[in-house]
């Protein structure tokens, strides 16, 4: 019987070569197994690199000062790991002696670099790995009579180990029957370069379709692993066939035991969730339990049935939130029901050993047979390790070493394009792909890196890169002759925007290189959706009208698809107060509320003592609703308080140099005002003198009126409030602004100049400064000295040698402006149009930014009404965007 030694992973390609060739059905007389695995008959057997490591780990903590260098490395299983792979190598250069291209004599140990310290402790720290028999168990030099094995047919494929194509190459070259696949001697090459990773795949399915290549007649072989996910994407998107020759995929049941071992070891929430998110666990927990535990949560002993819903404190939540609380809080009782006996284990002080096995009991409960190999690759590394895993440190090496573990594993390749990489040879086809094949990639040869690096290998008997090099790239020659034409492409820029050459290697078997064409589908990429307009009626219209706040109308303008899903599916997060920008901006407005209702115009000589007193409730409310952000509550609710007092600084020296009173507070109202839409909102503040009327609306940050934004209906509010107000109130609109509570940072010069006169920063100056930066930002309409009596408190407004300057808008052309923009508004809402279309910015803070998927480049606002008519009076120049 004949014994043919070939790659198991080509294994059924190659046969079926063979018979195609021999034109026969059956092979017999014919064993075959993979080159290692004949070649480990002569070999005494090894323990894994994982037992290996785990054994020198332990060995090592006990040696930690007798290594003033590399000492406190011990405790990072990367370094121990790279000791070991290193130390394997040098064992190998043992065995393997007299087949390397320079064979030493002696000891290994003497061939080691001792020049410096940190040489010296690297050779003492090899030394005492290749001399632990219960690591590396004496092994001489292997002497193999290659003339003995007559029945033995080596097949010529590609050893990445160096010491496999050592013992090939030596062999074959003087005893051992060898056998070839067949090549392509002079075929076809082109060289070709697409714009991006997907557009090269995508271009070669279009080319084997319009081609009408056979499947079977095509061979694709990757240089970058990345190129496995998307091939099958591209492939399964156009129906074409395909399989692989090898594929390393990440392992599932190594992924879940990782999870699992975490849980042990840590005994935390993260951990938990983390191992039911990878499905380490039959349990699901929904987003409405993980927000749950994420606000209320702490540690694994808080996970008990909670009737936190109906607790005292969360007395302030709005009636919706109470309903998605309770419903958080009915599931997250349901989750642990689930989850208890999990938790039980884990408490449950079990051995180590015994943690191995209910991991690998509960690996075996979840996976089916179709990950048989996985299981028994997850089986077999914890039988390697059993014995040595002692003491809960010795755990976090597991955790190491099952962290993103990755799997080999094959489909076949009969009747469909092979899909190999460079390293598994395949018998040639019509057609071949050479992806990637760029200078980053190709050829695709990988140094030594780490502490035994290429520098520090020179100095030892292991084989030069050199030598390494040109033996990777003798065995790569198959890939120039593997079919009758050969494409090599690659991509000009990868996903993050990198740039990328040709490679030197390749170049030269081309005349240029071209581009490969894509077909790009005319299909927009966003289509133009449209609402049947009784449909529409439906979603949007009651009574006839349209309703909503002025806010959610701004939505539409941002983006029409947005206001869609918000107010016409009502989509919502279902989410309950968090602590927020706007959780914070409440507890502001409660304070300005209360102080304006309590003092009137003297508001702003509150103390901070009052503030805290009517903040308090709102801080004992967050508190007890998200116990696990005291600490930062804490913080926030001090810069709170700081901030304000330095608003009502601002505050209380504006209200000396006016005459308008507070009059209306966090006012709400429901307003029919503007023709088919009927508005509610809360206006902040309403301020009055005699029969004037101005609106102050509080921001969290500086904010600006733009014409441009106003017209583009993006910024509807403050101009909609001014024009309510002054319906409900009967009074005179004067202007309407907003004020910042966000205190804002002055750069002051420490030298001031003024006609070559340099003089100190005074404290006017500073005070000056501070006015300028906490000034009401916003449009009046009409002159008023009792507005502002130094006109230094509301921007655009100057003080001049003649009184104030005064930059003026239309009361009139603003409100056609408006009724203009809400009559579009209505036309375009009833009419179903619901398109993708935002504005700049508008994706930024979506949150359906995971449901429109939007890709495409967002517009500029423009103008949608009064496109040629200013807003404001008169022929100023000044600019107010």
């Amino acid at each position: 019987m004949k014994t043919l030694l070939l790659d198991s992973k080509t294994r059924d390609l190659v046969l079926y070569h063979i018979l195609e060739e021999e034109k026969k059905a059956s092979l017999v007389n014919q064993k075959m197994m993979p080159f290692r695995a004949w070649l480990n008959q002569y070999l005494d057997p090894e323990l894994s690199t994982n037992s290996q490591t785990m054994i020198l780990y332990k060995t090592l903590h006990q040696q930690i000062d007798n290594f003033p260098i590399y000492g406190k490395m011990f405790h990072y299983p990367q370094f121990v790991e790279q000791i070991v792979q290193f130390s394997r190598k040098l064992h190998h250069c043992i065995i393997f002696n007299k087949f390397l291209p320079s064979p030493f004599s002696g000891t290994i140990i003497d061939y080691l670099p001792c020049s410096t310290p940190s040489e010296i402790e690297l050779k003492q720290l090899l030394h005492l790995c290749l001399n632990n028999e219960m690591i590396f168990p004496t092994h001489g030099e292997l002497d193999i009579a290659f003339t003995s094995f007559d029945n033995l047919v080596v097949l010529n494929g590609f050893y990445t180990d160096i010491f496999d194509y050592l013992i090939a190459t030596s062999s074959t070259k003087k005893d051992l029957e060898t056998m070839e696949l067949p090549t392509i001697q002079e075929p076809t090459i082109t060289y070709r370069h697409a714009l991006n990773p997907r557009n090269e795949v995508e271009a070669i399915a279009q080319e084997i379709i319009s081609n009408g290549l056979l499947a079977e007649d095509i061979l694709i072989i990757p240089f970058d692993s990345s190129y496995s996910d998307l091939l099958t994407q591209v492939f399964n998107q156009y129906h074409i066939p395909h399989g692989f020759v090898s594929r390393s995929e990440l392992s599932s049941c190594f992924l879940c035991a990782h999870a699992l071992f975490q849980c042990y070891i840590k005994q935390d929430i993260n951990s938990l969730i983390h191992a039911i998110e990878v499905n380490a666990l039959p349990v699901t927990c929904n987003q409405g339990t993980r927000h749950f535990i994420d606000q209320f949560i702490q540690s694994l002993d808080d996970l008990i049935p909670s009737h936190r819903v109906n607790h005292p404190s969360l007395e302030l939540l709005s009636e919706r939130e109470r309903r998605i609380l309770e419903k958080d809080e009915a599931d997250y009782n349901a989750f642990i029901e689930s989850v208890t006996p999990f938790i039980s284990s884990l408490k449950s002080n079990l051995s180590l050993r015994e943690i191995a096995d209910e991991v690998f009991n509960q690996c075996v409960s979840l996976f089916d047979s179709k990950h048989t190999q996985d299981l028994y690759e997850l089986k077999s590394y914890l039988e390697d390790i059993y014995q040595y895993i002692e003491t809960l440190e010795d755990l976090e090496l597991v955790l190491y070493q099952t962290k993103g573990k990755t799997m080999n594993s094959t489909s076949s390749c009969l009747g469909r394009v092979a899909i190999s990489d460079p390293t598994h040879p395949i018998p040639c086809r019509k057609v071949a792909y050479i992806l990637g094949a760029s200078q980053k990639s190709y050829p695709g040869f990988t140094p030594e890196s780490g502490v035994f690096d290429e520098s520090y290998c020179a100095k030892t008997p292991y084989p030069t890169m050199q030598y390494r090099f040109e033996a990777y790239t003798t065995q790569l020659e198959w890939i120039k002759k593997c079919a009758h034409t050969i494409h090599f492409t690659f991509p000009l820029l990868d996903y993050q925007g990198k740039k990328s050459e040709a490679a030197f290697e390749l170049e030269g078997l081309v005349d240029k290189v071209s581009e490969i064409h894509c077909v790009l589908s005319d299909k927009e990429m966003n289509e133009k959706h449209l609402l049947q307009p009784e449909l529409a009626n439906a979603l949007y219209l009651k009574d006839g009208r349209l309703h909503g706040s002025v806010s959610s109308f701004e939505t539409y303008f941002n983006c029409p698809y947005a206001y869609f899903l918000k107010s016409g599916l009502r989509i919502d997060d279902f989410s309950y107060t968090a602590l927020e920008s706007n959780t914070i901006g409440t507890i502001q407005h409660a304070i300005l509320e209360t102080a304006c209702r309590t003092k009137g115009k003297k508001y702003s000589k509150i103390t901070q003592d009052e503030m805290e007193s009517i903040a308090q409730p709102y801080y004992n409310y967050l508190v007890s609703l998200l116990p696990k952000n005291k600490n930062r509550i804490d913080i926030i609710y001090s810069k709170m308080i700081h901030n304000l007092a330095t608003s009502f600084e601002f505050l209380d020296e504006m209200e000396s140099n006016t005459s308008f009173d507070p009059n209306q507070f966090e006012y709400k109202f429901e307003s029919t005002f503007f023709d088919h839409i009927t508005l509610r909102g809360v206006i902040d503040r309403i301020d009055t003198s005699y029969d004037l009327l101005r609106i102050l609306d509080y921001k969290s940050s500086d904010k600006t009126l733009s014409e441009t934004s106003i017209k583009a209906g993006l910024q509807l509010q403050l101009c909609t409030y001014l024009i309510i107000a002054n319906s409900l109130f009967n009074k005179h609109a004067i202007g309407a602004y907003y004020y910042s509570l966000k205190n804002e940072n002055i750069s002051l010069p420490s030298i001031l100049e003024s006609k070559e006169v340099f003089s100190d920063w005074s404290d006017d100056d500073t005070h000056r400064e501070y006015i300028k930066s906490n000034q009401l930002s916003g449009w009046t309409l009409e002159e008023l000295d009792t507005l502002d009596y130094t006109g230094t408190h509301i921007k655009y407004l100057r003080p001049t040698k003649n009184g104030i300057s005064f930059t003026l808008f239309d009361e009139t052309t603003i409100e056609t402006c408006i009724r203009e923009l809400y009559e579009m508004l209505y036309e375009k809402v009833i009419g179903g149009q619901i398109n993708v279309d935002p504005v700049e910015n508008a994706c930024t803070y979506c949150k359906y930014r995971t449901i429109c998927r939007f890709k495409g480049q967002q517009k500029k606002p423009s103008a949608l009404v009064l496109q040629d008519t200013s807003l404001k009076k008169g022929r100023d120049v000044d600019e107010v965007e």
